[in-house]
């Protein structure tokens, strides 16, 4: 609170059985600085297989917000429908399949699908979301570690970077000097 910045957590909806109470009234009282979206539905790599079939990716979209809507009923935490894919691994079906499902982004370091390629039009990546891949949101994130992003703050585009449980070794104030 004290550094001005919101966690989201992208949460692996196979986990929602496993919930720790302590977690969940974090949670459930500090609603405006913790939030959560999909992580996959397993957190297996590639999660969405092309290889799976339309049927098959689209059954795994369904079950991730399933196991999500029960997750909320339960806690009483709601959930973003972003996802965030595991490894980083998707393509243009699972692109096609999230939004049949009902997701409405997805939020990963590369935002070019792995059977796509990038466009080559001046303005791609200066928009909050790109839209060229299915006209399915597709959010930028960072690695913390790696960068400051200077360009999306110049360009006024919302800042989501993303870490891992490691980043914390150090305390849970790891992250404040970057926030600052």
């Amino acid at each position: 609170k004290s550094h001005k910045f919101n966690t989201t957590m992208a949460f692996v909806p196979y986990n929602s059985q496993t919930t720790q109470p302590d977690v969940v009234q974090l949670f459930r009282d500090n609603p405006g600085y913790y939030s959560l979206i999909v992580h996959g539905d397993r957190h297996s790599c590639p999660e969405m297989p092309a290889s799976a079939g339309a049927d098959g990716l689209k059954a795994t979209a369904l079950d991730a917000l399933s196991r999500m809507s029960q997750l909320q009923q339960a806690t009483g935490i709601a959930f973003g429908k972003d996802m965030v894919f595991p490894c980083g691994q998707y393509d243009l079906q699972s692109l096609t399949a999230l939004k049949q499902a009902g997701f409405e982004a997805t939020v990963n370091a590369g935002t070019v699908p792995g059977n796509a390629t990038k466009p080559a039009d001046f303005d791609y990546g200066m928009y909050q979301a790109d839209l060229d891949f299915s006209n399915f949101a597709s959010i930028p994130r960072l690695d913390v570690e790696l960068s400051t992003p200077l360009h999306d703050l110049f360009i006024g585009r919302p800042l989501l970077v993303f870490t891992h449980p490691a980043f914390f070794q150090k305390g849970l104030g790891a992250f404040n000097a970057w926030a600052d």
